[in-house]
């Protein structure tokens, strides 16, 4: 109550202050004072209409304040899930695509400026007839890279490049507050690389994931196939195996969830012993990244 009380006091007080000013405003230059229909009307940040008020808040909070929404909203067909920020991507969507159709079709549009690259960059994207004239081709230069590696050191300074370019590597890192240091942002390291969803894909036996390893291997092979790489079929089971491997020695999600257990901060340096002949310091200066600790979130890996 006293938190309460005090916060009614300042209320209070910062009002009289600005009724004061006001008067005194007033005096001087009663035509500004605005009229009751001018005051802007203020709502609250919290969607009221999503709450089910058959529900007690102390009986199950969220179905509660979500209970309206989750009996209103449909799951789009296309999508397994469904959420506010569902919606606000989706509709960041549209609103980008909208943009670079306009940016595409201005024709007057100055050479070299922003407006100018989106347009160029959206149509080079959606010219199908120029991709399918061009085949393989522009691909030549990365698979050339990778033909190209000797050595571990080749292998580190191609992954570090891979990665900045998009590309899937065993392993992903990325920027976020220190999870126990919240003024400070660090570097998290988590496990990645594999083609499918989890790791139980490539390990549970069941029906459901046996068919779907099956049907991997057969698009891998179809790809490297429409590649030109020889032995297909024999590659894309090798690569099975290999991300087979991988999976084998990642976390479960239950594992990765554990804050604690997931959180491991060092030195570079001291990462670095965890893999191996991979070398992780000269990793990240090939990336262009320049940091004296990392938080490793499953070190097992």
């Amino acid at each position: 109550m006293k938190k309460i009380s005090l916060t009614a006091a300042s209320i209070a007080l910062a009002l009289g202050l600005v009724g004061c000013g006001e008067q005194q405003e007033q005096a001087k230059a009663p035509e500004t004072v605005a009229t009751s229909a001018s005051v802007e009307q203020l709502s609250s940040g919290i969607e009221l209409a999503n709450i089910d008020k058959s529900v007690r808040a102390q009986d199950d909070f969220y179905y509660h304040v979500n209970g309206q929404w989750l009996a209103t909203t449909e799951i789009p067909g296309d999508k397994s899930n469904y959420g506010s920020f569902s919606q606000l991507y989706d509709d960041s969507q549209a609103a980008m695509k909208t943009v670079l159709e306009k940016a595409a079709a201005n024709t007057a549009v100055k050479a070299g400026t922003d407006e100018y690259k989106l347009g160029a960059f959206f149509k080079s994207y959606m010219n199908e007839a120029k991709r399918n004239e061009l085949g393989i081709t522009p691909l030549n230069a990365p698979l050339a890279a990778i033909d190209d590696v000797e050595n571990k050191s080749d292998l580190v300074a191609l992954m570090a490049k891979i990665r900045m370019q998009g590309g899937a590597v065993p392993f992903g890192w990325y920027v976020n507050n220190d999870a126990k240091n919240s003024s400070e942002n660090a570097l998290y390291a988590y496990q990645s690389g594999l083609g499918l969803p989890d790791r139980d894909y490539y390990l549970k036996d069941d029906e459901k994931f046996t068919k779907i390893r099956a049907a991997y291997q057969v698009y891998i092979a179809d790809v490297l196939k429409r590649a030109g790489v020889e032995k297909a079929d024999a590659a894309a089971k090798a690569i099975i195996a290999l991300e087979t491997s991988i999976a084998d020695a990642q976390w479960t999600r239950v594992e990765s969830r554990d804050a604690t257990k997931s959180y491991n901060k060092m030195s570079v340096s001291d990462a670095s012993k965890l893999t191996g002949e991979f070398d992780l310091v000269e990793y990240f200066k090939a990336s262009g990244v320049n940091v004296q600790d990392i938080i490793v979130s499953q070190p097992s890996y």
